[in-house]
């Protein structure tokens, strides 16, 4: 289905929520309110969302590769089988969100809220996770080759292997944390250290740089 943007803001001023296989490729979205909007298997690449409210959408399948999601809300969205390959999530909150089976390689998470997502399966290769919220994340069967967990919060999070990830100062489901600090060659991989070093919340303040 071929859509305008300016055609699916008076769609949804006028009640309609369902735009499943919709082609909004490129498609400027900032700075609307699509709560509750359904973009099942649409075409939403390059498209961008940046400060969009998107609490409750639903992306199952769609593609929104090089998307971007800048500070956008995306509570308790379900986003299952989409393709994020690449995009910029920087900022945005996906709190309570499904990501499960997602392609999410190369995405950009730093500074996002992921509170109790649930990334079951999903291809996390490469991925950009600095100083993200992932507490109580469902990280079951996930992949995080090379992803960048410098400064992530892990707290509580379940099912974590995150063995071929690059952890620096990163907070482990225990609290402890993991990684040089003060590192400046990037964190270390925990595959490549038999017995990584590990520091406790409290050593934050007495870790000499």
């Amino acid at each position: 289905m071929r859509i305008t943007a300016e055609e699916l803001l008076q769609r949804y001023a006028s009640g309609e929520r369902i735009f499943g296989s919709a082609q909004l490729e490129g498609a400027d979205l900032r700075q609307i309110n699509l709560e509750c909007i359904n973009f099942w298997r649409a075409n939403l690449r390059g498209a961008n969302f940046s400060s969009t409210n998107l609490r409750l959408a639903v992306f199952y399948d769609a593609d929104l590769r090089n998307a971007d999601l800048r500070n956008a809300h995306l509570e308790d969205a379900q986003l299952s089988d989409a393709n994020l390959g690449g995009a910029n999530l920087e900022g945005a909150n996906f709190s309570g969100a499904s990501l499960c089976s997602v392609n999410l390689e190369g995405a950009n998470f730093s500074g996002s809220n992921l509170y109790g997502v649930d990334f079951y399966a999903a291809d996390l290769t490469g991925a950009n996770f600095r100083g993200a919220n992932l507490v109580g994340a469902n990280l079951e069967d996930a992949t995080f080759e090379g992803a960048n967990m410098h400064g992530a919060n892990l707290i509580g999070a379940i099912n974590v292997s995150i063995d071929d990830a690059i952890l620096q100062n990163t907070i482990m489901p225990d609290g402890s944390i993991v990684g040089s600090l003060g590192s400046d060659e990037g964190g270390i991989s925990i595959s490549e250290c038999k017995y990584p070093r590990t520091f406790y919340l409290c050593d934050i303040f007495t870790h000499e740089r």
